[in-house]
């Protein structure tokens, strides 16, 4: 894995745990976005993304492997 990809993923994790501390309660908006060293309306729009990122991946998936598409030219063969 790349260090750019590396910076990435810790940068976004770190503020996953900022939009965690302000959900619960530890922290304000105001606080996270400042350590953030965002806007509050940054924040905001951050703390949106992240919700719908999380939501969509709990829902439920059919389960099994997913179907693979036929290959006519093995088909023929």
């Amino acid at each position: 894995m790349s260090n750019v990809s590396t910076e990435n993923q810790d940068r976004a994790r770190q503020r996953a745990a900022i939009i965690f501390k302000v959900r619960s309660g530890a922290i304000t908006a105001e606080e996270g976005a400042r350590l953030l060293g965002v806007s509050r309306k940054t924040y905001y729009e951050w703390e949106g993304r992240a919700l719908q990122a999380m939501t969509a991946a709990m829902e439920d998936k059919p389960s099994g492997r997913p179907s693979q598409p036929q290959d006519e030219e093995k088909q023929r063969l």
